[in-house]
Formats: C-alpha cells, sequence, structure tokens
C-alpha cells in the first residue's frame, strides 16, 4: 500500500509531497512531486498494479488507470493545494467534495477513468433525475464528472475527456422562476452578514487594485444594508460621497 508523504519545505521554501510504497522483495521506494495532485494520481496508481508490474516505479496509467474516485480525490488536492495560483474557497471545496460523494461516486467511483463513456454521464443523469434531485445539483454533479476527467487528460492519465450530450441549458419555467426568486426573495440576517463580512476582506484584500476599489465600494453596501434604500436612490449619490 502506497502512503502520501508532505515534506519539510525545500530549500527555496517550495512545497513538496512524496509517495513511498514497498517492493515485492520488501525494499522501500520514495517517489517525490512538487503537488499534491501529482502526488495523489501517483499513489492510486501504485496501489492498483498488478504483481507483475510491481517493478514499474514511474506510473503507467495506460495499463493500469486509476479509479475516478481517485481521480476525483486528485481532483479536489489541487483544487485546495495549487502548484500556482490561489487555493479555491474552503466552501468551494466542501461543494464539490459532497457532490461527488452523494451523486457521483456511488454509481462511477470504482470505475478506471480511461472506462468512463458519455453514457456513464447518463448513468449520474438519470438517477439525479429519479431522486428528484435539483436541476441546480445535477448539473453540478455533471459538470464536475466533466472537470475531473479534462484534470485526468490534462496530467496524461486519459488521451481524451470523454463529453456527453445531455442538454443542461435551463427551461422556460427554471429561468422564470430563477427571476422571480432573484427579484422577491428577501435576504436572511445571515445573508446579509456574510455580505458585510466578504465587503470587508476584499477592503483589506492584497491586492492593492482589489482593496482600492472595495475601500469605496463597502460604504456603499453598508448603505444599502442600514438604510433600506433602493437602488435608484443608492444611485443618486456622486461615487465621491461613498467613503
Amino acid at each position: 500500500m502506497a502512503t502520501l508523504i508532505k515534506l519539510k519545505p525545500d530549500s527555496k521554501g517550495a512545497i513538496r509531497y512524496a509517495v513511498r510504497w514497498k517492493t515485492p522483495q520488501g525494499k522501500t521506494k520514495q517517489e517525490t512531486f512538487g503537488s499534491r495532485a501529482d502526488a495523489e494520481l501517483f499513489r492510486s496508481q501504485k496501489n492498483v498494479e498488478r504483481p507483475a508490474l510491481r517493478k514499474v516505479v514511474a506510473p503507467n496509467f495506460k495499463k493500469d488507470a486509476p479509479t475516478l474516485s481517485a481521480v476525483a480525490n486528485a481532483f479536489l488536492s489541487d483544487k485546495e493545494h495549487p502548484k500556482e495560483g490561489d487555493p479555491a474557497e474552503p466552501v468551494t471545496i466542501r461543494v464539490y467534495r459532497s457532490i461527488l460523494q452523494e451523486h457521483v461516486l456511488p454509481h462511477l467511483g470504482e470505475k478506471r477513468v480511461d472506462t468512463i463513456t458519455k453514457e456513464d454521464f447518463r448513468k449520474v443523469y438519470d438517477f439525479a433525475r429519479k431522486e428528484g434531485m435539483s436541476p441546480r445539483t445535477w448539473r453540478e454533479a455533471l459538470r464536475l464528472v466533466g472537470a475531473v476527467l479534462t484534470f485526468a487528460e490534462r496530467k496524461g492519465v486519459i488521451a481524451i475527456a470523454p463529453k456527453h450530450d445531455i442538454d443542461t441549458r435551463p427551461t422556460r419555467k427554471e429561468r422564470a422562476k430563477t427571476r422571480l426568486d432573484t427579484d422577491e426573495k428577501p435576504y436572511t440576517p445571515d445573508e446579509v452578514y456574510t455580505m458585510l463580512r466578504a465587503a470587508d476582506s476584499l477592503a483589506q484584500d492584497a491586492n492593492k487594485q482589489i482593496a482600492s476599489v472595495w475601500a469605496r465600494y463597502r460604504p456603499m453596501v453598508y448603505f444599502f444594508v442600514y438604510t433600506g434604500a433602493r437602488l435608484g436612490e443608492v444611485r443618486g449619490f456622486p461615487r465621491k460621497d461613498y467613503r
């Protein structure tokens, strides 16, 4: 069983990960990676290798592709601990993980990622409709399957990520309901406080341009909340008056 280990940062401060496993002869080996996602994929490959392939050190995904579940975990790790760029928000990771675990992996998780076809998208869709899942959730489930497969393609696990032919466009009834909900739905106290906290956070963002813009927009958000003013009334004040 291969294990993933987080190593100490190197001399330049870069975070590294390692996968450690034992050969049939009992010798411990280790491979080092610059990203957690790459390490997750390599570990999953080592764990599915047949005994005859234990001597292979580099991953050979064409012979022993990992399961969709393993690639999904690597996909989430890449979002949470990217080698470059900013990580996804924790709430985003939680939503992705929840949808994958509840609506995708129970049906496709044990399938090798190189055997996934567009018909597997249909399995997820059919189950979602049978269970009465909201359109927003089943659309996100299908999108995440596609995102995981695209991630696998980018990492060289599969040659081409399959696509589905399911129509995910909102119906006229759904669009009308969305407009109605947007126009008439009152904000809860928690939603209001969340907006205020977001405005506070953006006004103190590490990016100077973002912080500068929100240093001006933040008072406008507070004005909306504490006065109950309508949009037209708020627009009546010059931008220079929001300080």
